[in-house]
């Protein structure tokens, strides 16, 4: 029995593994969406930050702005519909 569960824990265990990658790359497409609207409404030139995630949800995703050089910080939020941005929003 214990052997079993032990087993069954490891398993499982590696399933979650195997399916990191492939989550990771879904928020990683996620975030550049987002970026590339930030930049298309004309609301932040994304070369002049650095983009980090923030949160997120199945439709939504929310990134962080940070200035290259001298500034303020910058939040936007994407909402998503199926795998296009939908609406997005800049908070500063």
């Amino acid at each position: 029995m214990a052997k079993n569960r032990v087993l069954s824990m490891f398993v499982g265990s590696l399933a979650l593994c195997a399916a990191a990658p492939a989550l990771a790359n879904d928020w990683s497409e996620k975030i550049q969406l987002c970026a590339a609207a930030v930049q298309d409404e004309g609301l932040a030139e994304i070369e002049n930050y650095r983009v980090k995630f923030a949160g997120g949800a199945s439709r939504r995703v929310t990134i962080e702005l940070i200035p290259n050089d001298e500034g303020e910080k910058l939040e936007a939020e994407c909402r998503l519909r199926r795998g296009e941005v939908s609406s997005v929003e800049l908070k500063a």
